[in-house]
């Protein structure tokens, strides 16, 4: 990996120096995209779980891994605005995990009101490293997902934080902070980590400079790449 631009860790968007959200549902790349060039997490959406089998998950994610060879797992994870019971959701992101723990992988988590939901999933899986994506927890929470093995990704949501999220993202550690644009585009990045530091009251040059060292242990700390 590079050293510029800043890492996005979390798209979906074919975009360079990113990760890549494939669905590992039908696990599509265009036939004009060299693997070689893209870094790829696999992952069945929470809002998807209505629409699958849940016996299949683990048979689709191993065929996914082994066509994309991807560095992380998700999204994936529990909302309880969308998608199937929470129950099932619970199932299925249980059986990311495990597949993810198995491999190795970090997991990127999609979590909408649900960290009561999986938490008692991240302290069993409690060697597994956890990206919360879009993090938007309250301070309370953010103190309980920091004594695991959490790090968490913040996008456009932090250019019109309210109060209870400015907090937080004056509080977090910089060695658990990453940066992501979701469905942005990823020339928001530059001004995702601009809003961070003012925030934080940080030089921005230094808080990216912590960011890549966040990357390259979550993600790449064991990766070869072409």
């Amino acid at each position: 990996m590079t050293e510029s631009p800043l890492f996005n860790v979390h798209t979906h968007r074919f975009d360079n120096h990113a990760l890549i959200h494939i669905d590992a549902l039908n696990c599509q790349i265009p036939k004009d995209v060299n693997l070689n060039n893209y870094w790829f997490s696999i992952g069945i959406h929470p809002w998807d779980t209505e629409r699958i089998n849940i016996s299949e998950v683990p048979i689709l994610l191993a065929r996914c891994f082994e066509e994309i060879h991807p560095i992380a797992i998700g999204e994936c994870g529990v909302d309880r605005l969308r998608g199937a019971s929470i129950d099932i959701q619970l199932t299925v992101f249980e059986q990311h995990v495990e597949f993810a723990t198995k491999k190795n992988l970090p997991v990127i988590v999609h979590s909408v009101r649900a960290i009561s939901d999986i938490l008692p999933i991240l302290k069993k899986y409690n060697t597994t490293t956890f990206v919360f994506h879009d993090y938007r927890g309250n301070w309370v929470q953010t103190e309980t997902l920091l004594q695991l093995n959490c790090y968490f990704s913040f996008g456009a949501s932090v250019l019109r934080p309210n109060e209870k999220f400015l907090e937080v993202i004056r509080k977090i550690p910089s060695c658990r902070l990453l940066l992501e644009t979701d469905e942005a585009d990823s020339t928001l990045l530059p001004l995702i980590l601009e809003q961070v530091a003012t925030i934080r009251k940080v030089n921005p040059k230094m808080l990216e400079i912590e960011i890549r060292e966040n990357v390259e242990f979550v993600f790449f700390k064991s990766v070869e790449h072409g």
